[in-house]
């Protein structure tokens, strides 16, 4: 599926666990799982069902609930206020890198942001540290450690196809990731290392 028609159909409900879970890893396993589609692929997103007032154990971020299906998929809409401290190890940010145990997929609705993420390739683990925006389209699988870093603010549509409620404990796992100790890379020099069959 072309990643603005799975923006327009999976933001909205309308694509099930089996076909979410398939794009994610297949976009994952390829190295292109990333995409800057542009504001206009924002799809009209369904009215919340409900609002959380915090997300897990972390106090200050307000997600709506779109839609939830015990065992299919589930769509929030998270707004992240922005960061007063953010480093260069990220050790110090609002959402700490973490995993969730199911394939998952982002849609940056408003704002702006840096999405950070670790990838495996044959020399070891590295950082990938990419900025997204409004119409950034990104696919990360069960157990990938991942966040976003912010300094303004920013929204994201999370869809995942396996829904957990962000209030239970195995929601998310706090990753302890020593970013300091990984190489970092910018989505186009992974990419580029992909293409030449450098990467896992």
């Amino acid at each position: 599926m072309l990643p603005r028609d799975f923006a327009a159909r999976a933001f909205t409900g309308q694509v099930g666990t089996a076909d979410i879970e398939h794009e994610v890893a297949t976009r994952w396993r390829r190295g292109d799982f990333l995409f800057h589609l542009g504001p206009s692929a924002v799809p009209p997103l369904p009215t919340p069902r409900r609002r959380q007032l915090a997300y897990g154990e972390i106090e200050g971020l307000i997600s709506d609930v779109l839609f939830a299906e015990d065992g299919g998929p589930g769509c929030l809409v998270v707004t992240t206020p922005p960061q007063a401290q953010v480093d260069e190890s990220y050790r110090r940010f609002l959402v700490p890198p973490h995993v969730h145990r199911c394939h998952h997929a982002a849609l940056v609705t408003a704002g702006e942001a840096r999405y950070v993420v670790v990838r495996p390739t044959r020399d070891g683990p590295v950082l990938i540290d990419e900025p997204v925006a409004r119409g950034s389209l990104i696919y990360c699988p069960a157990d990938a450690v991942h966040t976003f870093v912010t300094r303004r603010g920013f929204e994201v549509a999370s869809l995942h196809a396996r829904y957990l409620g962000p209030d239970r404990a195995d929601f998310a796992q706090d990753a302890g990731l020593d970013a300091a100790a990984l190489p970092r890379l910018a989505f186009d020099e992974f990419r580029r290392s992909a293409a030449a069959g450098l990467t896992a």
